[in-house]
């Protein structure tokens, strides 16, 4: 531990003072507040009562409000009096972990205390107000004494003792439990790992298979609409199966299912640059046609709409195709490699949604090069906007008006 200089510690424990809001309302009611909650963390004697009571300052924080700030030049304690707060640790990449709350009758820093009698202490973590909160804070000099009897003294410092190392048997028992976590979740990417290579591998072999054998014989469109609904619904199982044991919250999957409307609307708006940009290339390449106007592919995949089945195929395109795969693509793949890489930095945001776009990219072969560039480019976007605002629902959405968009209105399947 490296000890502070005076200068940074005076530095450092005017800053902390002036960060705080001294509360001068109430302070009878706050008095009270603190001789119950004293009564309940079990200090025996009125005279020892009465001189904390005595030293004792007051400061009220807003919601969001700092009480500790991690690393900060540590000078005194708090009581908690009435309000709720949360313990945070911030690991080398700037991602926050609460490690616990706390609540009236509480305390925080105390593990400072009961070490600046070595010398200067720091706070090993922040603590941050979860709405409005009084506390009341204890003192002490450089030589980690409180202003008050050598009898009172060393009472709270045993009691806090104790209480240090019963909250050290607890961060013990969470601590096992995160690697017990972690290993489970380890367990769970590399069956994700897994799954998806065998899902490619196999989707290579019948690519080679649809090229020399399905396509000629003039079913192939039947193979590969077999092929990917067995192989998007395995590898849904598969994650549905697993997600339990990745212990991640829904929403960071995009799993939420409030303000429908709202994800819906989301999802459409989402599809307008698309849309744009499949004119645009359609009237680069195809001068001929007005950009904008409904072409019926009638030669490939569903043909124009003249009867039910093709209606039937769009809707079941759009209703459980599109769904299954952005599940897949996002929740499978790129919500675990961004987590597995840390979901803090940049990079993995980069990485995750890049491997998932070219798993996306890949099963459109059948088509064309150029499909498969542009599905790249698209899945990209669909990921920069699930990070953005994480809706399974928008970008199913958006997938689905896309994708009937190539099919029926804009023919782009005939590119090569």
């Amino acid at each position: 531990m490296r000890f502070l200089s005076q200068r940074e510690e005076e530095a450092s424990l005017s800053n902390s003072k002036s960060r705080l809001t001294v509360s001068y309302d109430n302070i009878p009611r706050h008095r009270t507040q603190l001789h119950q909650r004293l009564l309940d963390l079990g200090l025996p004697t009125q005279p020892v009562i009465r001189e904390v009571l005595d030293c004792a300052q007051y400061y009220s924080l807003k919601a969001h409000e700092l009480l500790l700030i991690e690393g900060e030049s540590a000078d005194r304690f708090f009581i908690i009096l009435e309000g709720d707060l949360e313990v945070v640790k911030e690991d080398q990449d700037g991602a926050e972990t609460v490690l616990s709350h706390l609540r009236a009758g509480d305390v925080a820093g105390e593990l400072a205390y009961i070490r600046a009698h070595i010398g200067p202490q720091r706070y090993v973590v922040s603590v941050r107000a979860r709405r409005d909160t009084v506390v009341a804070s204890l003192s002490w000099n450089r030589y980690g004494t409180l202003p008050t009897s050598t009898e009172t003294n060393s009472m709270l410092f045993r009691y806090f003792a104790r209480q240090a190392a019963h909250q050290l048997e607890q961060t013990s028992s969470r601590v096992l439990e995160e690697i017990k976590i972690r290993s489970r979740r380890l367990q769970a990417y590399a069956v994700l790992l897994v799954a998806n290579m065998i899902a490619m591998s196999s989707f290579a072999l019948f690519i080679s298979l649809y090229k020399g054998f399905f396509d000629q014989d003039g079913y192939g469109f039947v193979a590969m609409t077999a092929y990917s609904l067995s192989l998007n619904f395995i590898l849904a199982a598969i994650l549905f199966y697993i997600m339990k044991n990745l212990y991640l919250p829904p929403r960071l999957f995009g799993l939420e299912f409030t303000h429908l409307p709202s994800q819906f609307a989301y999802g459409i708006v989402m599809s307008v640059p698309i849309i744009l940009v499949m004119a645009g290339i359609r009237y680069v390449l195809h001068p001929d046609e007005a950009a904008l106007s409904f072409y019926f592919l009638s030669h490939q995949v569903q043909g124009p709409f003249m009867g039910w089945p093709e209606l039937a195929f769009a809707m079941f395109y759009a209703l459980v195709m599109c769904p299954i795969q952005q599940f897949i693509v996002r929740c499978g793949m790129q919500v675990p490699v961004t987590s597995a890489l840390g979901s803090h930095r940049l990079s993995s945001a980069f990485w995750g949604n890049f491997a998932a776009s070219v798993a996306f990219s890949i099963i459109h072969l059948p088509y064309s090069k150029m499909a498969v560039l542009l599905t790249f480019l698209v899945s990209f976007y669909w990921g920069l906007l699930f990070q953005h605002r994480r809706s399974w629902v928008a970008v199913s959405t958006s997938h689905a008006i896309a994708g009937l968009a190539v099919f029926y209105w804009f023919g782009l399947l005939r590119i090569s």
